[in-house]
Parts: C-alpha cells; structure tokens; sequence
C-alpha cells in the first residue's frame, strides 16, 4: 500500500512519465478502518488502439 500511496504522489516528469498524480490523484480515496486498507474508485478507464479513420472506427464497435 504504500508504494500505491507513493505513486499517487509523485508527478509525471520527463524521466518518469508514469507517475499517478495527474491522472488518478483525484479519483481514488485511501481509507485505513482496524487493519484493512479501503480503495473507492470513481473512475473506470480502459484503452484502445488509435481510431485513424472511419473504417477504424466502424471495425472497433
């Protein structure tokens, strides 16, 4: 988990366009209840080769 935490810390740069503070920062919540970490998520995001032209588009649907 706190490797997590740091993650959502650390800004993309130039070395190290991965970080997790511009792109999820704002959209998971961390809450520690006794022993157990708790992620709520508000966000759902998946990827997709680039649609170039309509034929793209058409084929991906």
């Amino acid at each position: 988990m706190s490797h997590l935490k740091q993650w959502l810390k650390s800004s993309t740069t130039e070395s190290c366009p991965v970080g997790g503070r511009a792109g999820h920062y704002n959209v998971i919540n961390i809450t520690t209840s006794d022993l157990q970490n708790i992620l709520d998520l508000s966000q759902f995001r998946s990827f997709h080769t680039p649609l170039k032209s309509q034929a793209n588009y058409i084929k991906s649907l």
